[in-house]
C-alpha cells in the first residue's frame, strides 16, 4: 500500500491477507524517525490542506473624504504627475536636443572648418609665393645691378672726356674766353659804366692779346687778375649787379642735355613693366669734382642783395 492514497485512515480491504511483513528493531535515532500507523489507521505524518482566509476588509476611513484631505490628495497627485513628466518631457527634449544640436554642430563645424582651411591655405600660399617672389628678386637683381654699374661707369668716362675737352678747349683756343666775355658783359642789365673783371692770368693774357688797350679803355673795362678761379671762369662787377660765369656751369649744362637725350631706360621687375631711367637715376654732380648744383643756369646777382632787402636786383641768365 502505498502511501499516497492514505487520506487519514487507511481502509483493512486494502490490505492483503498473504502478505506478511518483516518485523526489525524500531529505530530510536530522531532524525530519522519515520511516521508510524497507529491503532486507528491513522497517518501522523498528514496534515489537512490549508484553507485561503478571505481578506478582511478593511474599514473606511471617513477622515480621508474631507476637503482639506482630498485637496492634499488632489496636489500629491498634481505634484507626482507634473515631476513624472516634467522627468519624461527633459529626457525626451534632451534626447532630441542633443541629437538635432549634433547634426546642426556637424553642418556648422563642417562649413566654418571649411571656410578657415581655405583662408589658411590661400595665407601660406600667399607667404609662399612671397617668398618665392623675394628669391626671384636675389637672383635677378645682381644682373640689373651689373646694368646699373656699366651704365654708370660710362658716364663717368663722358663726364671725364667732356671735361677733357672742354679744358683743352678753353687753353688751345682764345675764342672760347672772348666768347665767353661777350655773353657775360651782353647779360649786363645796364651799359655804359665800367665794367670789372675778374678773369684768370692767362685768360687776360688771351684778351689783351686781341683787344688793344684802346679799344679796352673804349669799353670801359678794367681787368683784374684772380689765380683762384679756373681757366674760362669769369666774373664781372658793374655797379649793383654781377655776373658769375663758371666753367664748371658749363659742363653741367652739356652733361644735362647729354643725359636728357640719351635716356637709357632699363626693365623693370614690377607688375607694371615701368622701366627705370638709368641716366636721370645717376647724380653727376657725384661723378664731377667741379659740378655743385643739379639746375644748369648762368645768373647775375645784385652784389648789394646782402646788405639791403629794398633794391631790386637783377637775375641774369645766359
Amino acid at each position: 500500500m502505498s502511501i499516497d492514497r492514505r487520506r487519514g485512515y487507511i481502509r483493512v480491504t486494502e490490505q492483503p491477507d498473504s502478505i506478511f511483513e518483516r518485523w526489525s528493531l524500531p529505530a530510536y535515532e530522531l532524525n530519522n524517525a519515520s511516521p508510524k500507523e497507529t491503532a486507528l489507521n491513522y497517518d501522523p505524518s498528514w496534515e489537512a490542506p490549508k484553507v485561503a482566509e478571505e481578506p478582511v476588509e478593511s474599514e473606511i476611513d471617513f477622515k480621508m473624504l474631507r476637503p482639506d484631505a482630498l485637496e492634499h490628495i488632489r496636489h500629491s497627485a498634481y505634484e507626482e504627475g507634473k515631476k513624472e513628466g516634467y522627468d519624461k518631457g527633459f529626457t525626451e527634449g534632451r534626447e532630441a536636443g542633443f541629437k538635432e544640436g549634433k547634426i546642426a554642430g556637424l553642418d556648422t563645424g563642417q562649413k566654418e572648418g571649411l571656410e578657415q582651411g581655405l583662408l589658411e591655405g590661400q595665407l601660406l600660399v600667399e607667404n609662399r609665393c612671397q617668398h618665392l617672389d623675394a628669391i626671384l628678386e636675389k637672383i635677378t637683381f645682381p644682373l640689373v645691378q651689373v646694368d646699373h654699374q656699366v651704365y654708370q661707369q660710362v658716364l663717368e668716362i663722358v663726364i671725364q672726356l667732356t671735361k677733357t675737352a672742354i679744358q683743352t678747349e678753353v687753353v688751345t683756343n682764345p675764342n672760347v674766353i672772348l666768347a665767353t666775355l661777350q655773353k657775360s658783359i651782353t647779360a649786363l642789365p645796364m651799359s655804359g659804366r665800367q665794367a670789372i673783371i675778374y678773369l684768370h692770368p692767362e685768360d687776360i693774357e688771351v684778351v689783351t692779346n686781341v683787344h688793344s688797350a684802346e679799344s679796352i679803355k673804349d669799353y670801359q673795362w678794367k681787368f683784374i687778375p684772380k689765380p683762384s678761379i679756373n681757366r674760362g671762369d669769369i666774373q664781372i662787377f658793374c655797379g649793383d649787379s654781377i655776373v658769375d660765369y663758371r666753367m664748371k656751369d658749363r659742363i653741367q649744362q652739356l652733361l644735362s642735355r647729354f643725359a636728357s637725350q640719351n635716356i637709357t631706360r632699363e626693365l623693370d621687375c614690377s607688375e607694371g613693366g615701368d622701366g627705370v631711367d638709368i641716366l636721370r637715376t645717376i647724380d653727376i654732380d657725384s661723378l664731377s669734382s667741379n659740378c655743385d648744383d643739379h639746375e644748369v643756369n648762368m645768373h647775375a646777382e645784385d652784389s648789394s642783395q646782402e646788405q639791403s632787402k629794398s633794391k631790386n636786383n637783377p637775375k641774369i641768365e645766359i
